[in-house]
């Protein structure tokens, strides 16, 4: 899943974006912080990418997910409201 966050980021944003470095660096820093099971640095942290690029629903799914792994169920609904919307 997470090399198809990084493909459709690639594709919502230009290329030559400082903004799309970040947001890459910062997405791989959430997805290893969520391996390693600290899933409220992972929210943290794929919530910059939410907000830096809302486009992309991987970025909220992954907060969310994070968020339910760290039995944060109210922080995590409505993120996953916003992505369906």
């Amino acid at each position: 899943m997470a090399r198809v966050g990084l493909f459709l980021l690639a594709a919502a944003l230009p290329a030559s974006s400082s903004a799309q470095i970040d947001i890459r660096s910062t997405f791989t820093e959430g997805l290893a912080a969520y391996r390693a099971a600290s899933y409220l640095q992972a929210a943290e942290l794929l919530k910059q990418c939410r907000e830096l690029a809302p486009q992309v629903p991987e970025y909220g799914l992954w907060e969310a997910t994070a968020l339910i792994r760290a039995e944060e169920y109210r922080d995590a609904l409505p993120v996953l409201q916003a992505v369906l919307e």
